[in-house]
């Protein structure tokens, strides 16, 4: 199995609507919900195996998720003989 590389996610996976209100602005609503064995998902996130913290208003164009992910699979591919 894979790495997951990054920062826990928020969750969110639920399913919306958008609705168009009179002002012409967009309101979003959950309208249904995801359950697995019972267990609701919305709000857990997945958790990474291995974290970089990464703030995307600070980012400046710059991807260390992405640097980090291509970093381990290439050492994985040196580590394998490729």
């Amino acid at each position: 199995m894979g790495a997951v590389i990054g920062t826990r996610r928020a969750g969110a996976v639920r399913a919306g609507r958008a609705f168009l209100l009179p002002d012409n602005s967009l309101h979003l609503r959950a309208v249904s919900d995801a359950l697995v064995d019972g267990a609701r998902l919305e709000g857990w996130g997945v958790a990474p195996t291995i974290e970089v913290p990464f703030r995307l208003e600070y980012s400046d164009g710059a991807d260390p998720e992405l640097d980090r992910a291509v970093e381990t699979l290439a050492r994985t591919g040196r580590d394998q003989g490729n």
